[in-house]
């Protein structure tokens, strides 16, 4: 590994000097100079196009992309000054290990759950092993598709989705599923029944549903805190609702709670 490190190590001298001079106007500066956030959504839309390339087969698209990866990486270590031999010890010290095993350490090492430590595409992947193996079709199918909606987005989006992003594309999947359990509940009961299934599912991977009261108490609390007093206020209501709500309860009924509460 030692040519590997060294040219990694070269790269990132090169970004902790260019760091340090921002008068050069050099790429690296301009990246510091937009903050962390600009340089999170680099690693998120590489990481995407690595995907992307590697989905289309193509070797040498491949290479370029996890090149740009790297880099952008590299760019995160010297903002927080960590340098690239802390890296090289970590995967060292996994060398051997599998996945699940490292998990479980930095379970134990973080004092944390499954749950605290896990992402939601992480949980949709490992709960799509675990159906496979139950051999459940209904859940399989659900979990696969929720994955594609995500992957769809990212690709949209350009980089990758975190938890918040997450939710809002499977929010939108519930509600379709929900819309789509009523429209059949008159003809088709058993399309419903399935919509209504898949629907269970997905709300696994969402936060804990708000109760109606729970709903009622922040609908209120954004009324006051908006100054709303009739209808034609709506919008300011739900532009600081809905961030509250978004994953946690039908956006249906938060509308309606809404409306009412405008027009008592």
């Amino acid at each position: 590994m030692k040519n590997e490190k060294n040219i990694l190590d070269a790269v990132y001298e090169m970004i902790q000097e260019r760091k340090n001079n921002p008068s050069a106007k050099s790429y690296v500066a301009s990246l510091y100079a937009k903050g962390l956030d600009k340089i999170l959504g680099k690693i998120g839309e590489e990481a995407t196009e690595v995907a992307v390339a590697g989905k289309g087969g193509k070797t040498d698209e491949v290479v370029s992309e996890v090149a740009d990866l790297w880099f952008h990486t590299l760019v995160l270590l010297s903002y927080y000054d960590l340098p690239p031999e802390q890296i090289y010890a970590e995967l060292e010290r996994r060398f051997g290990t599998s996945g699940l095993e490292e998990k479980a350490g930095r379970v134990r090492r973080s004092g944390g759950g499954y749950e605290r430590l896990m992402s939601i595409q992480d949980r949709l992947s490992e709960e799509m092993k675990a159906a496979m193996r139950a051999r459940d079709s209904l859940r399989l199918g659900t979990i696969r598709m929720a994955r594609t909606a995500l992957k769809n987005a990212e690709i949209e989006a350009r980089h990758a989705l975190d938890d918040a992003a997450a939710i809002k594309v499977l929010s939108t999947l519930v509600k379709q599923r929900r819309e789509a359990a009523e429209a059949y509940r008159a003809t088709r009961p058993e399309l419903a029944d399935k919509e209504e299934q898949e629907l269970l599912v997905l709300q696994e991977f969402l936060p804990a549903q708000l109760s109606e009261a729970e709903l009622e108490e922040i609908i209120v609390k954004a009324i006051a805190e908006s100054g709303a007093s009739s209808m034609r206020d709506m919008g300011a209501v739900m532009k600081l609702v809905t961030p509250q709500t978004t994953g946690r309860a039908d956006g249906k009924l938060v509308s309606e709670i809404v409306r009412k509460q405008l027009a008592g």
